[in-house]
């Protein structure tokens, strides 16, 4: 009840968001003429929805299906595959008096070839995939050994990565070798 309770109220906010935003844009310029601007305030106002459900802890999607089909198929995926020279060992968060942690060799993270920044997000990652190990690296530290399962650690540094790359690009990551102990 509290949960769906929050959910409303999210929901409610965004939308009130959502047309003060939009109120602003066609206030503030007089002309429609700037959709890029528009564009750019939209994803402000729907990067805070996301923020404040997740600090509400109710699950929001906010991405724009593509085509109306339901999201991104496979034939629509681009993988970039990463494998560590051994497995890499992630400190987890502690939650008790056992040191837990968590081990993976590699990752594939699959982006959408249909995305307007597509061959330049490709050529970046394959140039230098650091960050995205970095962001990887940060979302299983963050975590505890309960907390750590491989969805959870998936959904958050999908998020996290999208963040980084600045567009909704990457839409799937499999975690090759996941374990914690």
């Amino acid at each position: 009840m509290k949960k769906n309770l929050l959910s409303v109220i999210t929901l409610l906010l965004a939308v009130v968001g959502l047309v003060f935003g939009i109120l602003a844009f066609v206030k503030g310029n007089g002309n429609s003429g700037k959709i890029d601007e528009l564009t750019a305030r939209i994803d402000v106002l729907t990067g805070n929805i996301e923020d404040l459900a997740d600090a509400a802890g109710v699950d929001v999607d906010t991405s724009v299906e593509q085509d109306g089909k339901g999201g991104v198929t496979m034939e629509d995926m681009e993988p970039v595959k990463v494998d560590f020279s051994g497995t890499k060992t992630y400190n987890l968060k502690k939650s008790g008096k056992k040191e837990r942690f968590a081990k993976m060799s590699g990752y594939t993270l699959y982006l959408n070839k249909n995305a307007d920044d597509f061959g330049a997000v490709k050529a970046n990652l394959d140039a230098d995939h650091a960050q995205i190990d970095g962001a990887i690296s940060e979302v299983i530290s963050n975590l505890t050994y309960k907390e750590a399962e491989t969805d959870v650690v998936v959904k958050k540094s999908l998020k996290k990565i999208n963040k980084l790359l600045g567009s909704k690009i990457a839409v799937q990551l499999v975690l090759d070798g996941y374990v914690r102990n």
